[in-house]
C-alpha cells in the first residue's frame, strides 16, 4: 500500500478496497485464502486473508501490505485476471434504439450475424443454408425470420436490438455449453 504522511481517509480506503479486491480475486481460485469482502475497511477478515496470502506465497507474515507484499499481490492479481476470467466480450451493435439490420447491408456485423447463425443451426436445423461473406442477403433474412417465429419475436426478418440480443443470449449459452 502507498505510504505517505499526508494520506487522507479517502485514499487509505481506496487502497484498502483496492487490496480487498486483490485478495478476493485470488480467494476465488485458492481456498487458503479467506474471502474479504471488498468494503474499504481493513477489519480482521481483509487482515486473515492477507496473511494467508502472505504465508502461501512465503512472504513474511505481518498482516500489513507493505511494497513487497503489495507488489507480489498486484502481479498475482494481474495473472490471475489474465488466466482466470473470461475473456472481454464486444458488444459489435450499435446502441441507437431504433437501428436494424436492413436486407442489402455490407458491413462485418452481418458478418458476425452469420457466424452466430451457423452455431445456432446446432440447435436450430431449419435456419437453411446461409452465406459466406458480409452481405445481408435473402437467405439471411429467411432465417432470422424463422428465428425470430421460433422465438416469439414478431418476424419482420430484419434484426433489430431485441433479436440480436435474442440471438446473442443463446449463441453464447451453446458456446459456453461446447467449451
Amino acid at each position: 500500500m502507498p505510504q505517505s504522511r499526508n494520506i487522507s481517509p479517502e485514499q487509505t480506503q481506496a487502497a484498502v478496497t483496492q487490496l480487498q479486491t486483490f485478495l478476493q480475486q485470488l480467494a476465488f481460485f485458492d481456498p487458503r485464502i479467506p474471502f474479504a469482502a471488498v468494503n474499504g475497511i481493513f477489519n480482521d477478515e481483509t487482515r486473515r486473508a492477507l496473511e494467508a496470502y502472505q504465508e502461501i506465497s512465503r512472504l513474511p507474515v505481518t498482516g500489513q501490505a507493505d511494497s513487497e507484499t503489495w507488489e507480489s499481490l498486484y502481479g498475482d492479481y494481474l495473472r490471475s485476471q489474465a488466466t482466470q476470467s473470461r475473456p472481454e466480450a464486444i458488444s459489435p451493435f450499435p446502441h441507437i434504439d431504433t437501428y436494424h439490420i436492413p436486407t442489402g447491408e455490407e458491413s462485418e456485423l452481418v458478418g458476425i450475424l452469420h457466424h452466430m447463425l451457423r452455431t445456432l443451426r446446432l440447435v436450430h436445423d431449419d435456419l437453411g443454408e446461409l452465406p459466406d461473406g458480409i452481405q445481408y442477403d435473402n437467405r439471411t433474412e429467411n432465417a432470422v425470420r424463422i428465428y425470430q417465429r421460433k422465438n416469439g419475436i414478431p418476424g419482420s426478418g430484419q434484426v433489430d436490438r431485441i433479436t440480436w440480443d435474442t440471438l446473442a443470449r443463446e449463441y453464447n449459452q451453446i458456446v459456453l455449453q461446447n467449451q
